[in-house]
């Protein structure tokens, strides 16, 4: 079986592609090096990297235009990831898809419709199988399955057409064992065309906290789990010698939770010179764990903060001690860490007070490294899978203010579609707040061009 895989679909808040967005999608390449070692053959397709060399055009007919360069290659299915954001993307492409070519499977997997699985097959028949959670013990199995036109109810962890009826697996898929996985599929990906100096590596997957507004932990699990050193660090050899890149993105959400875990692989990646960076909370590293990483390579750390109102911290169950901020920035500072503080704004019982301590939170960041502290502040979008959504699910609004966690509407129809479907399409609505909805989006549209014009601007009028 031929199966051609499909990258995000992601513009930036202004509607525009962006090179940030051009790297092989991990998930996918994951899945792709388990089908390397089957009888099966895979694609991998980046329509971000068509927009790039100039072959597609971002207007009205792209969805048609990506739908005719993916079935070029005559493929059995094709198979889409699919975020909040760009699932609008997703569902144009796939039903183009079937307008041209009935007969081609269309599979679908990704946080999104992982969460939303009912919704998503009762509304779009277009999906013919779904792939819930982590799937590369499932894809070999589904497409053996598949090819030979077995029965599709022992494969763990889908749902699936049968003739008018959306059927589920009694099964679940399995949580992966990340040490098990094999080193994801990087040469599906035009690395030296494009001439790619840094490099993404998964570090890990699950998050054992309960933030309210966070869907991580409902597609990975609780069960937090982080690479073996050895393991980890052999990958960035492995693309360190086949690219000469030494410069890496550690992709966990939370990379340092685990203290022993972080220890062994400064230790492990010491001798090799590559630099890195991580995510983490500023509450899981102290200045003798900053200085170790600094040590080993780690030349920035991106901190989800969130708020700097201590009663929304609790409220969202982020649970930040915000006095923490402060020390954390000063003594990664003087170890020569840079930081990414990111905050969100926009929550349903936001106040004036919780909004001026963040702002006041951002300044404090700003003051005590202009040059080496980068400053996000980011409009709060619906999640499915996440208390903060069930709360709320029956007052969302629409406005069709884009974000840069949202994706702006390129067809007529679409508009209505967002509108109409917000059980699926929550990341295009927002929450009902006390605060009017100008503020939220009016502070966080104009905050990355206070940003650019630098730090004393900034300040000024923070």
């Amino acid at each position: 079986m031929k199966i051609v895989f499909v990258q995000n679909f992601l513009l930036d808040s202004s509607g525009l592609p962006s090179d940030d967005n051009l790297y092989p999608h991990l998930g996918l390449i994951s899945l792709i090096a388990e089908i390397e070692k089957s009888r099966h053959i895979p694609f991998l397709y980046d329509p971000m990297l068509q927009l790039h060399k100039g072959l597609l055009a971002l207007d009205s007919s792209i969805y048609n235009d990506v739908a005719g360069q993916l079935l070029e290659r005559e493929p059995t299915a094709v198979g889409f990831t699919a975020l909040g954001c760009n699932f609008m993307a997703v569902v144009k492409i796939a039903g183009k898809i079937k307008q041209r070519r009935p007969e081609t499977l269309i599979l679908l997997g990704g946080p999104h419709p992982t969460v939303l699985e009912s919704a998503i097959m009762n509304k779009f028949a277009d999906f013919d199988i779904l792939v819930r959670g982590e799937a590369e013990e499932t894809i070999v199995p589904l497409l053996d399955a598949l090819d030979s036109g077995k029965d599709l109810s022992e494969i763990p962890g889908i749902s699936y057409r049968d003739g008018a009826h959306v059927c589920r697996s009694a099964f679940e898929g399995k949580v992966m064992d990340v040490d098990r996985l094999s080193v994801a599929a990087f040469h599906f990906y035009p690395i030296h065309e494009l001439g790619l100096r840094s490099m993404r590596v998964e570090a890990g997957r699950g998050c054992p906290f309960h933030c309210t507004f966070c869907s991580t932990a409902t597609f990975f699990g609780r069960k937090y789990r982080v690479k073996e050193a050895k393991k980890l660090v052999n990958e960035l050899r492995f693309l360190n010698s086949a690219y000469s890149i030494t410069d890496f993105s550690l992709q966990h959400d939370l990379f340092t939770v685990n203290r022993r875990k972080v220890l062994e692989f400064c230790e492990e990646v010491r001798p090799c010179n590559f630099s890195w960076t991580c995510s983490a909370r500023i509450d899981c590293v102290d200045s003798e764990l900053l200085r170790d990483m600094a040590r080993s390579g780690c030349r920035g750390i991106y901190f989800g903060v969130e708020t700097g109102s201590s009663s929304l911290q609790e409220l969202v169950k982020k649970r930040l001690d915000i006095n923490l901020l402060q020390p954390t920035l000063r003594c990664a500072k003087e170890l020569g860490i840079k930081v990414t503080t990111s905050f969100i704004t926009g929550f349903p019982s936001e106040t004036f007070s919780d909004l001026e301590a963040t702002l006041d939170c951002l300044d404090s960041c700003l003051r005590i490294s202009p040059t080496t502290t980068s400053l996000q502040l980011h409009l709060l979008t619906p999640e499915p899978g996440t208390a903060l959504y069930e709360e709320n699910k029956n007052q969302l609004l629409y406005d069709g203010h884009i974000s840069d966690f949202n994706f702006p509407t390129l067809a007529e129809d679409e508009s209505a579609l967002l509108r109409g479907n917000p059980d699926i399409f929550m990341n295009h609505h927002f929450y009902e707040t006390e605060l009017p909805r100008e503020t939220f989006a009016g502070i966080t549209s104009a905050f990355p061009y206070l940003c650019a014009l630098g730090g004393p601007l900034l300040q000024a009028v923070m």
